[in-house]
């Protein structure tokens, strides 16, 4: 039953749709109810979508779109939902960095990824990073 029953998930959905296309449905049908929650807060799909949507032009005056990558670094959070959100809504593709790794291996990562944009929450090291730091806040970004 566990691994049959339960872990039944397939649902049919346009197949050509995004990720982010499908959730900008959901906000269309549902903009009040909650999207997210992580401990003792939650966001609802609106201001889920609005928080994204700054993000993503932010990005863009970045200069991400296909073929770029964007790093996010950052504990679990609604900010990391945000962030991942918004790199794709900017059209780029996000690369996640668990923040307890080590610090060379982090190094490595945005090094190899060849990334030229890091999401960081507050607080965090950005190893040195080169490119484009900017700071995830419950705002989106700073």
């Amino acid at each position: 039953m566990l691994l049959y029953a339960f872990n039944d998930t397939a649902a049919a959905y346009p197949r050509e749709a995004t990720i982010h296309g499908l959730f900008e449905a959901q906000v269309e049908k549902t903009p009040n109810a909650v999207a997210v929650v992580y401990e003792d807060q939650q966001l609802t799909y609106a201001e889920l979508n609005a928080r994204a949507n700054q993000l993503a032009w932010t990005l863009r005056e970045q200069g991400v779109g296909p073929d770029r990558i964007v790093a996010i670094l950052t504990e679990r959070s609604l900010e990391m939902v945000v962030g991942v959100l918004g790199i794709l809504k900017a059209g780029g593709a996000y690369l996640p960095i668990d923040p307890s790794l080590p610090a060379e291996r982090i190094r490595y990562m945005l090094t190899d990824s060849g990334a030229e944009v890091l999401l960081i929450q507050p607080g965090l090291d950005p190893c040195g990073f080169k490119g484009s730091v900017l700071e995830l806040t419950e705002r989106g970004q700073a």
